[in-house]
Order: C-alpha cells, then sequence, then structure tokens
C-alpha cells in the first residue's frame, strides 16, 4: 500500500490506513497509542493520498491540533517534508498559502486546512465557517468535546468519501473521550490501539553478522533484545543462514529510559493501555509496582475452601460502588472483584452484587463479610429507616459499618503495600479488576488539603475499597484464620 509515496509501514499504519481508505462502514477512526508508536507517519500517507489520488478529488479536509505552532512543527512540517521529498514541485502540483493555512493541490481540486482547536484560541470558531468530508485531529485528548462535536458538525461536505482520523494518547475512564468513544459506543467508529513496541519492521539478517555485532540487551522486564548503533531489534525467527527480526523504529535509548519508568506511566505511555500518568499525585502509585498485580487463577472452590471474604459497600446517591476482598491463610488480601453502579439505588444495587456474586463466583451474598460507611445507619427523613434497615428487611443481609477515619485507613493500606508476607505483596489487585488497578497507578488522588478527590467516578470504588479493608483489618492486622481443607 505505502509504494505510491515510497513510504514503508508498520502492520498498525497498515491497519489504520486499509480502515480509512477500505471500511465503508466506518467513519470515525480512534487511534490510541503510546509515545512513539508513529501514528503520525500514518496519518501523512493518508494526506498524500488524499491530496494527489484523483479518486477523492474535490475534497474538503481539515487537520487540526489544540496548538497551531505544534501542528506546524508536527504534521503540517512532516506532510511539507513528503512533498519535498517525493520531488512535487509548489506552485506546480500545489499551492501553499501560509496565511490561509492552507494547501490546495492543482491537480485535484483538494484543499487542506490546517488549524488550532484550542478553547482559548477563537480561530477554532472559524470552523463554523467550512465544510469538510475528511477531518484529521491530532492529540485529540487535549482539546474539548465541544470543539470535537462542532468539528464532527461541519464534516458534512457532499462527497463520495467521508472519513475522520482521531490520534491520541490513551486517556483514563473519566476523559471525555474515553465517555464517548468507549463507554458510549459513538457511532461508526473503530478503535485501533498501537503501543511503542508495535513500531517496528520486519527484516532478514544474516545470522553470522548480525551476532557479530548486536549487543544483548535484556529488559528491567526480562525481554531478550539486540541493539547495533542505538537501534533494537528483536530475533523472532530463523531461515536457514537467517534471522527474522523485527527492527524498531524508535531508538533503542529511548526505549531504556521508558523501560526504566514507574509502571503506571510504562504502561500508558509505553503500552499503550487506557488510563493517565499520575505518578506524582496518586495516592498509592509510589507503593504500587507489577508486583502488587495478582494474576492468581482463582476459582469459585478456591474462594470457598481457602479464603476469608469481605466486601466494602459505598451508598452513592448515582454510582454505588461493591469491591470483593479476597484473605488468605497467610493474612494477604487480593482485591478480586469490583462493580461500579450507574443511576442505580443502592437497595437496587444489591441485587447487581448478588447476581454477580452468585454467576461468577458461585457465592451466597451471607457469605461474604461486608462493611460500609457509618452513614449508612442513619434514619432517613422520608420514612425514617436507614439504607442499612431498608437492605436488612428487603434482602436479609446485615452490612457492617463503622466510622472509617481516611487518614487512619490510608495509612493502613499504604503499609500493606510495603509489606511482604512469604514473599508476596501483603495486598494486591487482581488483574481483572481495571478500575481498581486504574485507581492505584495514579487516579486515586489527594487534594491540596490531603484528602482524596471526590471525582464522581473512582472515589466510589475507593470508598468501598477502604470501608472494606479496614473491616477486614478491624480485629487484627493481618490475622491468620483456620483453613478448612475438604475431605477426599
Amino acid at each position: 500500500m505505502s509504494g505510491m509515496f515510497d513510504i514503508v509501514l508498520t502492520k498498525k499504519q497498515e491497519e489504520i490506513i486499509s480502515t480509512f481508505f477500505e471500511d465503508n462502514s466506518v467513519r470515525w477512526i480512534l487511534s490510541v497509542g503510546g509515545k512513539g508508536s508513529a501514528k503520525t507517519t500514518a496519518s501523512v500517507y493518508i494526506l498524500l493520498n488524499l491530496f494527489f489520488n484523483p479518486e477523492y478529488k474535490g475534497s474538503k479536509i481539515l487537520i487540526a491540533r489544540e496548538s497551531l505552532r505544534d501542528l506546524k512543527n508536527t504534521l503540517v512540517r512532516e506532510f511539507k517534508s513528503h512533498l519535498t521529498k517525493l520531488g512535487i514541485p509548489e506552485d506546480k502540483a500545489y499551492t501553499h498559502h501560509e496565511g490561509l493555512q492552507l494547501f490546495r493541490s492543482l491537480l485535484t481540486d483538494t484543499e487542506i486546512y490546517y488549524l488550532s482547536l484550542s478553547s482559548r484560541n477563537d480561530q477554532y470558531r472559524s470552523v463554523l465557517s467550512y465544510e469538510f468530508n475528511v477531518v484529521i485531529i491530532d492529540e485529540l485528548d487535549r482539546i474539548s468535546e465541544e470543539a470535537f462535536d462542532e468539528v464532527s458538525q461541519r464534516m458534512r461536505l457532499k462527497h463520495k468519501f467521508n472519513k475522520g482520523l482521531l490520534n491520541l494518547n490513551p486517556v483514563p475512564e473519566t476523559h471525555w473521550v474515553y465517555k464517548k468513544f468507549v463507554a458510549n459506543n459513538f457511532p461508526q467508529t473503530k478503535i485501533i490501539r498501537s503501543s511503542t513496541y508495535d513500531n517496528y519492521l520486519i527484516k532478514k539478517v544474516n545470522a553470522k553478522a548480525f551476532s557479530l555485532k548486536a549487543t544483548e540487551y535484556v529488559s528491567p522486564q526480562g525481554n531478550i533484545y539486540y541493539v547495533i548503533n542505538n537501534t533494537r531489534y528483536e530475533i523472532i525467527g530463523k531461515d536457514g543462514d537467517y534471522y527474522i527480526v523485527k527492527e524498531f523504529n524508535v531508538s533503542h535509548p529511548f526505549l531504556v529510559e521508558m523501560e526504566h519508568k514507574h509502571y503506571s506511566f510504562r504502561r500508558v505511555m509505553l503500552e499503550g493501555q487506557w488510563g493517565s500518568v499520575n505518578v506524582d499525585d496518586g495516592i498509592y502509585t509510589p507503593y504500587f509496582t507489577e508486583r502488587h498485580i495478582a494474576t492468581d487463577i482463582i476459582t469459585p472452590k478456591d474462594l470457598m475452601l481457602y479464603y476469608r471474604l469481605y466486601g466494602g459497600f459505598d451508598f452513592g446517591v448515582r454510582r454505588p460502588a461493591f469491591v470483593l476482598i479476597a484473605e488468605d491463610e497467610w493474612g494477604r488480601y487480593i482485591v478480586i472483584d469490583e462493580i461500579l453502579g450507574e443511576n442505580i439505588s443502592s437497595i437496587q444495587f444489591v441485587e447487581t452484587i448478588r447476581r454477580r456474586l452468585r454467576e461468577k463466583w458461585k457465592l451466597d451474598i451471607q457469605d461474604v463479610e461486608i462493611y460500609g460507611d457509618i452513614a449508612g445507619s442513619f434514619r432517613e427523613q422520608s420514612d425514617g429507616l436507614s439504607i442499612i434497615q431498608k437492605i436488612r428487611e428487603q434482602y436479609g443481609i446485615n452490612i457492617k459499618t463503622q466510622k472509617v477515619k481516611v487518614m487512619d485507613s490510608l495509612f493502613k493500606i499504604k503499609t500493606l503495600l510495603e509489606k511482604d508476607i512469604a514473599n508476596i505483596p501483603a495486598l494486591r489487585v487482581h488483574q481483572d479488576c481495571p478500575m481498581m488497578l486504574a485507581g492505584m497507578l495514579g487516579e486515586f488522588k489527594m487534594d491540596e488539603q490531603g484528602k482524596p478527590i471526590k471525582d464522581n467516578y473512582y472515589e466510589h470504588i475507593h470508598d468501598a475499597f477502604r470501608y472494606g479493608m479496614m473491616g477486614a483489618l478491624k480485629n487484627n492486622f493481618n490475622s491468620n484464620f483456620k483453613v478448612y481443607v475438604p475431605e477426599y
């Protein structure tokens, strides 16, 4: 596909480009990737094809970013650089009007406008003066939802080709991009995710010559690579006297630097996972590492025989939350499940919890010792009953409450994260609990007064977690308990 413009593309770039030009069911491509995942190169190829291919003649294209200066220094500069490399003469094949921020192809009459979409810059209002059939936005996560909505409403030019490409780094679940495109399944959208490690080319090299030149490098994560002149290679196969290798397009020193950063940074900016980088202001981030992510296979039978179970319940008005915590025979804890309600009362949420415990864990809710905030025992003015009383009357469930001091609970949780029991962290979060993991890796934050930030999303899971942990730790810190072994 890249032969037309002599640009060598990676597999991920090929996927983005083929989806852009060939998949008629897709209107928006959300290209999500870490640093150095080469999203811009795919955008440049797309622009070149649209600009000179007669099939797309008469197109009106918008390329945009929050900062006009950054846009000129990245996408615009690379686009113009490729025009020069390809020997395409200005004023004969195309014109560039810097004042109008416009490229016009003299061969296809296609126009490319480049504009800022910053809410601090009224320039993005000029978008309302145009109609487009193609939109490419770089760093979508840095512009406002309002600006995107205005642009999307202008992508209505009558043309046989209509498509949008949205490039961004990963964002957390609280970001408007995640809510709009992922949580709410924005229509006619395909999400293509990539990591820095996806930015490579497959090559065939002489095994003997390669071995003589290459220096072995083992990453902190235990992966084996080879380095020649600051270029990283990974051997993926052998064909006779030749190695089949991945040649990474990002410099080896850059990758080394990234691989030595905290896991909360790497997982987002290197691996391209959803989330944000909050190493400095996360409550638990300095203490939470890969070792604290549990990958154990825990079966319902295991829970009944070898674990004591605790639940944490946050009686949220709009978003009640529940976490399930398992304590093993050594007094180590694993958060193994999480539920966040949406526009549901705490009373109704109990049925959601019961169903999850029954279907996923083969548990009855009475098998779990559940703790909640003491506020749940306060009587309501409307009927004189507390939430705890209503749940007890309707479901026969006794939720224990206690006054949980914020600083006390944070201190004890941090202490658990710093403690090992039999060479395993005393507190872990299972990999199947994405909200808890994201919270531990930065989304559980503190304000300037040292109190957990109320963000109306992660706060509910965090509070449920604190209530459950403080209930588990109520009597003894890491107390052992008897394990019931089945008879055979």
